[in-house]
């Protein structure tokens, strides 16, 4: 059966809340073993211990998430770090990480991280001969490419995070509102809420820098006509983002053009995406 994995998970506080960690012993220091996959396979009860991208972990101190019977007893005693991103127990039990994404590697680089900062889990050591670690516990050249890849992926997020930061600022100085909206096949339905005593807003594309040239639209005149966008422009438009607008200043720019067959004063819009 499949199991939603979420990096969150871990032992919950008690009823003190995060007061509740002052009553824990402290953390024990890292250890430095070596384990072979027959070695690790023996710590699957009562003693826990896991293993992530190589690195082994004692997680006994939470018996409710790793006793037999619980949700995440199947990790114990092995190498599962595919399951870290699938959460699928009954088939990615295992170590190999082919065809996974870059984000999807970063998400179990993320969840080493997690138990390498828990509060009560422990490093135990490494899983020698693993495809992480070789026979003498040295990082082996695909472990130094998945964390290649995942840092990788952590900028390349950050950076998205970043961008989406200023375009939202943007929009509040523009006094402009993100669409709402829902996908249904070929067709999309954009809408702009409208609160108590509000004007109407309107959903509008704003066009990017590079779909502008000297101020106008000189690349798209041929399909563009009275702020309507038709034909290959539109398909060309289909990754662009959609803004709300007040009304009274839908119009007023080139940088935002009106849905081909939407209403001009509509809050609702309703696009046919040709190229699908």
């Amino acid at each position: 059966c499949a199991l939603i994995v979420r990096r969150v998970q871990g032992p919950r506080l008690g009823p003190l809340g995060r007061n509740a960690r002052a009553t824990q012993p402290p953390k024990r220091a890292p250890q430095h073993h070596a384990f072979t996959r027959d070695k690790l396979s023996a710590y699957s009860g009562p003693t826990y211990y896991i293993s992530i991208l190589g690195t082994v972990f004692d997680v006994t101190s939470a018996p409710e998430f790793y006793a037999p019977g619980k949700d995440y007893h199947n990790f114990c005693g092995r190498d599962a770090s595919r399951a870290y991103h699938t959460g699928e127990m009954d088939t990615d039990l295992t170590d190999d990480l082919s065809g996974l994404t870059d984000e999807a590697v970063e998400g179990i680089v993320g969840w080493r991280s997690f138990y390498l900062t828990h509060h009560t889990y422990t490093v135990q050591g490494r899983l020698h001969g693993s495809a992480f670690y070789d026979e003498r516990g040295q990082p082996t050249a695909h472990l130094l490419e998945l964390e290649r890849r995942a840092e990788m992926a952590e900028r390349q997020r950050k950076q998205r995070e970043r961008e989406h930061h200023e375009q939202r600022r943007q929009m509040v100085e523009l006094g402009e509102r993100p669409c709402r909206g829902r996908a249904s096949g070929s067709k999309r339905s954009l809408w702009c809420d409208k609160g108590p005593d509000e004007p109407t807003f309107v959903p509008r594309r704003r066009l990017a820098a590079e779909d502008s040239r000297n101020g106008g639209m000189s690349s798209l005149e041929a399909d563009v006509s009275d702020g309507h966008v038709s034909g290959s422009a539109a398909a060309a438009f289909a990754t662009r983002g959609c803004v709300c607008v007040e009304l009274s200043r839908a119009d007023h720019s080139p940088q935002l053009v009106r849905y081909e067959g939407c209403d001009r004063t509509s809050s609702l819009c309703t696009v046919v995406d040709a190229s699908r």
